[in-house]
């Protein structure tokens, strides 16, 4: 199995655009990018496994109250989509 580098280059791009990633650089260490950044960036990978449901439990913990914001958007796109289960802050749905 070879990785296709163009295509994680592609995804990891369209990430930083679609989840307004604040990143230096697409090769940045997430380590190094703020709380909410290092969220979005674990969300970019759930939505890119092509799974049919997304679950969070509390996906905004501990993150600047911006970031927040732009986490539930994502987590709004993917309800829409029904690929989403509220917990947590919302009480269960």
């Amino acid at each position: 199995m070879f990785l296709n580098e163009k295509k994680i280059e592609d995804v990891g791009q369209n990430n930083i655009a679609s989840l307004r990633i604040k990143t230096p650089s697409i090769d940045e260490i997430v380590g190094q990018l703020s709380g909410g950044n290092q969220q979005k960036v674990v969300i970019g990978k759930w939505v890119n496994t092509d799974a049919d449901i997304f679950i969070f439990d509390e996906p905004t913990r501990g993150i600047d109250v911006g970031a927040k914001v732009e986490v539930y958007n994502v987590m709004n796109s993917l309800g829409q989509a029904g690929q989403v289960r509220y917990h947590g802050i919302f009480g269960n749905a």
